[in-house]
C-alpha cells in the first residue's frame, strides 16, 4: 500500500466523483480508478459502491475513510516536524478555518511580535466536519466552528447570530433598516455552506424561505467559499441568507440587513484538540478575540454589540435583533 492511493481514495470519497477527484489530484482517470482497485484488492474490501450515476462509500469504505486522514496527517506533521529543525521555529501552529479569516491579518501581526519561534499554518476546513478535521489531525484548532467541549475537544462560543440578508450596495434593499424574508422571494439565492458543518448554514436558509417566507426560493448557486458569494452579491449576480458573523468582515461592496422574522441561530467560534493545547495555541486565541473586539467596538453600536458578540447565550437574556444592528 502505498501513500498515494491513502491520498486518492481521500479525495475520492470527499467529492464522490472519480472524474472531479482526478482533476484535484492532477492524474488522468484509468490510472485513479485502477488503483482504488489495487487498493480494494489488497484490503480485501470493497470501498466504493458506483453506478452510472453516483459513486457512494460502503461501510467498510467509511471506515477505512477516518484511518486514512488519520495516516495522512500524521505523515504531513512528521513532514512539517522536520522541516522545522532548519528553519530556527521551534513549532508548528496549524489553524484551520471555516470562517474567522478576516480578522487574520491584525491577529497575526501581534502573535509573531510574541511568538517569534512558532511558525502558523493556515488550512481552509469548510468542507469538513470540524470533528473529523481536527481527528485526522489536519490543524490543530478550527475557527469558526464550534460544538460543545467533550472530553477530546475544548471550544469557546463567540457568536451565536440570527441570519440577515446580504446584498449589493446598489440593492434597492440595502438601505432598509428590516426586510422581510418574503422580500427575497424573487432574488436568485446564492447559498453557503455551514461554519464547520455543526449548522449547515445553506439548509438553514432554505428552511427559513420556505417555513417562514412560505415560498421556494430560486437557487442561483451553492457555493463552498464564502469569499466566492460575497464577490457575486457584490456584482449583483444574486443576493444570499448568512449568519450575522460575517458582518464583522471588511466588506465595502455589500451590506448586511436584518430580518423583521425570528431566524434560526447559527453558532460559530473556535474548537481546539485538547492534546495540542499549548501556551501558543492560548495566545493566539486570545489575540483572534481580540482583533474581533476591535472590529466590533468600531462598529455602530460598538460596545452593545461588542457584549453580545462574546457572550455565552446564557448571558444573552433580552436578546433581540436590535442588539447585533444598531437602527
Amino acid at each position: 500500500m502505498e501513500l498515494r492511493h491513502l491520498r486518492y481514495f481521500v479525495a475520492i470519497a470527499e467529492d464522490l466523483n472519480f472524474s472531479k477527484a482526478a482533476r484535484r489530484l492532477h492524474v488522468s482517470q484509468p490510472p485513479l480508478t485502477q488503483a482504488i482497485q489495487n487498493l480494494e484488492k489488497e484490503l480485501g474490501a470493497k470501498l466504493f459502491e458506483r453506478t452510472s450515476r453516483s459513486v457512494r462509500l460502503t461501510d467498510d469504505g467509511v471506515f477505512f475513510l477516518e484511518r486514512a486522514r488519520g495516516i495522512l496527517g500524521q505523515v504531513t506533521r512528521a513532514a512539517d516536524d522536520l522541516r522545522l529543525r532548519g528553519s530556527g521555529k521551534k513549532e508548528i501552529l496549524r489553524v484551520g478555518f471555516a470562517g474567522g479569516e478576516a480578522f487574520f491579518p491584525a491577529t497575526i501581526r501581534r502573535f509573531r511580535k510574541r511568538f517569534p519561534q512558532v511558525h502558523l499554518e493556515f488550512i481552509p476546513s469548510t468542507e469538513r466536519f470540524s470533528r473529523e478535521f481536527l481527528q485526522d489531525d489536519e490543524a490543530d484548532l478550527n475557527l469558526g466552528a464550534y460544538f460543545p467541549p467533550d472530553s477530546q475537544f475544548d471550544s469557546r462560543l463567540w457568536i451565536e447570530a440570527e441570519l440577515v440578508a446580504m446584498v449589493s450596495t446598489r440593492h434597492p434593499l440595502a438601505k432598509r433598516k428590516q426586510i422581510s424574508i418574503e422580500q427575497l422571494k424573487n432574488e436568485r439565492l446564492l447559498l453557503l455552506p455551514g461554519l464547520g458543518r455543526a449548522t449547515d448554514l445553506g439548509r438553514e436558509a432554505l428552511q427559513f424561505c420556505r417555513e417562514i417566507g412560505r415560498f421556494e426560493p430560486k437557487i442561483y448557486r451553492h457555493y463552498e467559499d464564502s469569499r466566492v458569494t460575497v464577490t457575486l452579491v457584490a456584482v449583483e449576480a444574486g443576493a444570499a441568507v448568512v449568519s450575522a458573523f460575517q458582518a464583522l468582515g471588511n466588506l465595502p461592496e455589500v451590506v448586511f440587513v436584518p430580518f423583521r422574522e425570528k431566524t434560526p441561530k447559527v453558532q460559530a467560534g473556535v474548537v481546539w484538540r485538547r492534546d495540542r493545547a499549548t501556551p501558543a495555541l492560548t495566545a493566539f486565541l486570545d489575540e483572534l478575540e481580540e482583533s474581533i473586539r476591535m472590529t466590533a467596538e468600531n462598529r455602530p453600536g460598538g460596545p452593545k454589540f461588542q457584549k453580545n458578540l462574546l457572550a455565552s447565550p446564557s448571558q444573552k437574556k433580552g436578546y433581540s435583533k436590535s442588539a447585533w444592528y444598531a437602527d
